[in-house]
């Protein structure tokens, strides 16, 4: 399943045992018609799929012929700050929003306590805010959030890091030019 840049509220797939055929057996669409805002990340959690919008979180999942796909809105006033501001952590991911960072398992968000996060936002280059991104480095289980400052021309290099063992914080930078998907 994949969303496209023609049309950003739709989801399609291709039919099952056929990747390469978009039009027939069991190959889809649905759109997400509960606002404008496009999808902005789609990721596995358990069985189903959960789709990131800037405003709102929203689950696909599987019913069989004839729909093949559904979709639930789940969240409708949160979203992802960015693109790239979602994790998977395996049963539950985290995410960056507008208003805090959040555990997502599927059916509720949890925040995660940040007292610095009103500063981390004012840090934030607000022409570039769509740069920022979250990262997880499961082997020493730290997430990391990657920002962009004033002057950095969109290049994350500061950033916050928690480690969600320890249940701790601390400011990071970041002196590498290049990040991944």
């Amino acid at each position: 399943a994949g969303y496209t840049e023609t049309s950003p509220r739709q989801i399609k797939w291709s039919d099952s045992g056929d990747g390469n055929n978009w039009t027939s057996g069991d190959a889809g669409n649905l759109t997400l018609y509960q606002d404008n805002w496009p999808i902005y990340r789609m990721i596995p959690l358990g069985e189903s799929l959960v789709v990131y919008r800037p405003w709102n979180i929203h689950i696909l999942f599987y019913v069989g012929p004839p729909f093949i796909f559904a979709q639930r809105q789940i969240i409708p006033d949160r979203g992802l700050m960015a693109p790239r501001a979602v994790a998977n952590l395996g049963n539950r991911h985290v995410l960056w929003g507008r208003d805090g960072i959040f555990y997502f398992d599927g059916t509720t968000l949890t925040p995660i306590g940040f007292e610095s996060f009103d500063a981390m936002m004012e840090d934030v280059d607000p022409q570039y805010l769509t740069s920022c991104l979250v990262w997880v480095d499961l082997k020493g289980r730290e997430i990391y959030f990657w920002y962009p400052k004033s002057g950095d021309a969109g290049v994350c290099k500061q950033g916050w890091v928690f480690n969600y063992w320890q249940n701790t914080w601390r400011q990071g930078a970041f002196t590498a030019t290049a990040a991944g998907p």
